[in-house]
């Protein structure tokens, strides 16, 4: 399960239909802050069981690539790795998915030959994407989907979202249209080049309140639910309250935590040493409180 983002699931699922039904490669770009499931809609995909025979897929970091020659993986060693790890089945079509494309775009990185870098590392990109073969992988079998964080955009939405009387009104208004992405790239300087290139650039929603109630507590595999189950095998009861839920959310929101930190803070707060305490005292039910977000320990009862 995947907490909203319905527009970004939507056109994943349509370009990667395209791709495997279609042959149609449309090269895509996930934005949008930390934590809200750009790594995640990926990662679904890959889990499809119908798509492993279908696809080679494949994900890395961009913050070290640099162009040949130069300490960090170049363009050849990546495509070294998937020539590798899908050795025995090179002829399928693939998917690779490159992270952190934030972190390239928009930056000078110059050398000591006043030679910007990262410019050259996405002149290779935009070789990879047109089609071209780098040892063995024909990269016109790969579709490509870039995504980063792109932190300033949110940031800049919230300012907006901030001004007062009719200009608020209307920055507002302005934050519930699709925003034009590509404009919002070029000024941050990412060139009209490679943004020429990407068929879509999607942007993903920071996580509601809705979306952290849903990944603590959804039926299926809700981290607070899976937890329960855990404790039901040892014939234990865990409980909480609405406040304890709306502290969790409230400092997974306020932090900008995401969906990996709502997961990291219900895990710290039980962790296992809440269940083996139960077990070692001989309690049979521990209740979540909030004040367990103050280092407060859960309430416990006997059976």
């Amino acid at each position: 399960h995947m907490a909203g983002q319905q527009h970004a699931k939507k056109v994943l699922a349509m370009t990667v239909a395209n791709w495997v039904e279609k042959d149609i490669r449309y090269p895509i770009l996930l934005e949008g802050p930390t934590g809200c499931g750009k790594t995640y809609i990926f990662e679904l995909l890959r889990d499809f069981a119908s798509l492993h025979l279908k696809l080679n897929f494949f994900s890395f970091s961009a913050t070290n690539l640099t162009p040949n020659g130069y300490k960090g993986d170049n363009w050849s060693d990546i495509m070294e790795r998937y020539e590798k790890i899908h050795s025995m089945h090179l002829d399928r079509k693939g998917i690779i998915f490159i992270d952190e494309m934030d972190k390239i775009l928009g930056y000078t990185n110059f050398d000591s030959q006043s030679q910007d870098m990262n410019q050259t590392v996405i002149h290779q990109m935009l070789v990879a994407i047109s089609g071209t073969c780098i040892g063995r992988v024909d990269t016109n079998n790969i579709l490509f989907i870039f995504a980063g964080a792109f932190e300033n955009f949110e940031d800049t939405r919230e300012q907006e979202s901030k001004r007062i009387g009719f200009c608020r009104k209307q920055a507002l208004e302005n934050k519930s249209r699709i925003y034009d992405l590509r404009e919002e790239m070029i000024r941050y300087g990412v060139s009209r080049q490679f943004i020429g290139r990407l068929s879509k650039i999607v942007h993903m929603d920071p996580l509601s309140k809705e979306n952290v109630r849903f990944i603590l507590l959804n039926e299926s595999d809700g981290i607070l639910t899976m937890k329960k189950r855990e404790f039901e095998y040892n014939l234990l009861e865990l409980t909480w309250d609405d406040e304890f839920i709306d502290g969790c959310i409230d400092r997974v929101l306020e932090k900008r935590l995401g969906a990996r930190g709502a997961i990291i803070i219900a895990e710290d707060l039980i962790g296992n040493d809440t269940e083996y305490e139960m077990l070692e005292r001989g309690y049979t039910k521990a209740h979540l409180h909030v004040g367990m977000l103050n280092g407060e320990k859960p309430f416990f009862e006997e059976g």
